[in-house]
Formats: structure tokens, C-alpha cells, sequence
């Protein structure tokens, strides 16, 4: 058993083993349940092999980064290719072209909400793979 030594504020030293920091299997935990649980990498009830290497924090920052970087080049770089031929070609107004620029946006603050709430009390690597066949849908649409 590894003993720690520390100095409280009245400096006496205070003695703690580690074993009295971490809960036991008896004790209460403050850890939420689902951190407790072991999640997989697939797609619905098929998980291979092969594809539990790619189940870790390090792939699924990866995956939000490259998602982030995508995201960004659809709504800037398309936008801003797209906007001003959509504009002379449907005769749209620039207030018009304007609003339907800002569209994202609003759509952004409306589902934000609700993205957040259900994101927090789920599996976010799931909403993360929803997000990104929005996205691809979304891009293919726009474009």
C-alpha cells in the first residue's frame, strides 16, 4: 500500500494511503454509470474485431477534429463560392442571399438546445456519426 504524506494549511502532516482516495466496491461512487461502461466501435448491433482499435479517446478527438475541419470548409468554402452564383441565377436579392447565408445559424441556435441535452445523456460517438451523415447530406444538397 502506497502511503502519501501531505502538509494541511495549519502545517501538520496529514497521512493518506491511496486506497482510502479511491471508492471501493462497497462504497458510493460519484463516477456517472455510463463512464463505467465499456462502449465498441461499430455500426448498430455489428462490432468487428478489426474495429476495436479505433474505440479511444485519441480516434474519437480524430474524428471531432476532422469533423470540425469539414464543417467549416462547407460553410465557409461553399458559401462563399456558391453564394454570389445562386444569387445571380435564381435573381435572388442580396437581403435574401443574406438571410439564406444566416439560415445555418439560426438552425445552429434552434438545435443546439436539444443537440446539447440529448448529447449529454448519450452515446456521443452515435450523435457525432448522425452529425456527420447530416453533414455529408447537407453538403450534397447545398452544393
Amino acid at each position: 500500500m502506497d502511503i502519501t504524506t501531505l502538509k494541511d494549511t495549519n502545517g501538520d502532516s496529514v497521512t493518506n494511503s491511496l486506497k482510502d482516495l479511491v471508492p471501493q466496491d462497497n462504497e458510493e461512487s460519484n463516477i456517472p454509470p455510463d463512464l463505467l461502461k465499456t462502449y465498441y466501435c461499430g455500426c448498430g448491433p455489428v462490432h468487428p474485431k478489426w474495429l476495436q482499435v479505433f474505440a479511444n479517446k485519441k480516434f474519437f478527438t480524430f474524428l471531432l477534429s476532422l469533423y470540425t475541419l469539414l464543417e467549416g470548409a462547407v460553410i465557409v468554402g461553399l458559401t462563399a463560392v456558391i453564394i454570389s452564383t445562386v444569387e445571380t441565377r435564381y435573381r435572388f436579392t442580396s437581403t435574401a442571399a443574406a438571410l439564406m447565408t444566416s439560415s445555418f445559424d439560426f438552425t445552429v441556435v434552434l438545435s443546439i438546445v436539444f443537440i446539447s441535452y440529448f448529447g449529454g445523456k448519450s452515446h456521443k460517438p452515435r450523435w457525432l456519426g448522425i452529425s456527420f451523415i447530416i453533414l455529408g447530406i447537407g453538403a450534397l444538397v447545398f452544393a
